[in-house]
């Protein structure tokens, strides 16, 4: 949501208000206590309703360039090329332990990639 009211202002489209609903499902397999436990993201659907009184192609327009410009739906649908799935070494904040360039995920639920 951060990405509408970001574009919307850089394509001068005027956004009122807005709200998302969005539905994950997930997986678990496996055993935490053998050690084979693996969650995985089988899909998510959303939906953005925006106030908005521009007409309905340029409301498009900001919502296909926010959709381009974030971060975390681009994490899903393109994975970096280094994602680590099997961590070995965590730092004193949590976070994995990785080579520049490599996405991570922190103790804490936070994707990020280390510089």
């Amino acid at each position: 949501m951060t990405q509408v009211s970001r574009y919307g202002h850089m394509l001068k489209v005027t956004v009122n208000g807005m709200r998302m609903k969005v539905t994950a499902r997930y997986r678990v397999d496996g055993s935490v206590l053998n050690d084979t436990i693996q969650g995985r993201m089988l899909g998510a659907e959303t939906t953005l309703e925006i106030d908005s009184p521009d007409s309905p192609a340029l409301v498009a327009r900001v919502v296909r360039n926010a959709e381009r410009g974030c971060f975390v739906m681009q994490a899903l649908q393109q994975p970096g090329p280094g994602y680590r799935s099997n961590p070995t070494e965590w730092d004193s904040f949590g976070r994995i332990t990785v080579p520049s360039g490599e996405w991570c995920l922190s103790g804490g639920g936070h994707l990020w990639m280390p510089s």
